[in-house]
């Protein structure tokens, strides 16, 4: 009998400290379980004609829920700061396009991938900003349009950024809030390449402005002008 007593009294243990590192290990750390934990909020936008339907992973973990087509925006989404290797891949899983980055606590990230035939990128917005002035609304420009060497873009036909490369990311400028067409032409030229739609700026919120598509291309391919609001 002292030996059985032994014997079940230690597989007892055995089971107990078997179910206590399972709930460990499970507490530990999870890829969405945000909870107590410095986080940055990512998204991804499709500039690229040809890359297909398009996923955003930071450290090898999916943060769109749904693949990104070309000439739309995921939302938002959670992720931990710190160092991160930032990949865009194919909704089949082939890699398009990375970069590694540190991310800042309760920052805002938004990724373009741009490029065409195989020749992807991956450009950042950090999309935090100080508030604009009272009246004002902030706005940036990226140009992500491939084959567009270099571009201008006017809002309500005043020059805002001249002469901005291909994969340009300007800094942040005030305007007055209200409604805008933006327009992108080629430096040197008056002649308009694309617009956008008429857009309400809004005051003390900032926007990013961006090229996408093929310059000279035609039907959904063609170079589009977007605007894109970077406050949740």
């Amino acid at each position: 009998m002292k030996h059985i007593f032994k014997s079940s009294t230690f597989t007892f243990l055995l089971i107990a400290l078997a179910g206590l590192t399972t709930i460990t290990s499970c507490s530990k750390h999870s890829d969405y379980d945000f909870t107590g934990t410095a986080t940055a909020n990512v998204r991804l936008v499709n500039t690229s004609t040809d890359a297909g339907p398009s996923k955003l992973y930071l450290n090898d973990v999916l943060r769109t829920t749904n693949a990104v087509s070309y000439g739309t925006a995921s939302g938002y989404s959670q992720t931990y700061i710190a160092d991160n290797t930032i990949a865009v891949q194919s909704a089949s899983g082939t890699m398009l396009a990375s970069s590694s980055a540190s991310l800042d606590a309760d920052g805002n990230y938004t990724y373009f991938l741009t490029g065409a035939s195989g020749n992807y990128a991956i450009l950042t917005s950090y999309d935090n900003t100080t508030t604009p002035t009272a009246g004002k609304a902030k706005v940036r420009f990226v140009q992500a349009a491939s084959g567009l060497a270099s571009a201008n873009l006017l809002g309500n036909g005043v020059s805002l950024f001249a002469a901005q490369s291909f994969k340009a990311v300007t800094n942040y400028m005030e305007v007055t809030a209200g409604t805008f067409v933006f327009t992108v032409t080629s430096p040197g030229s008056e002649i308009t390449l694309a617009s956008s739609t008429s857009t309400t700026l809004q005051a003390g919120k900032s926007y990013i402005i961006y090229t996408s598509g093929i310059s000279g291309a035609t039907g959904t391919n063609a170079l589009t002008v977007n605007v894109l609001s970077t406050n949740q």
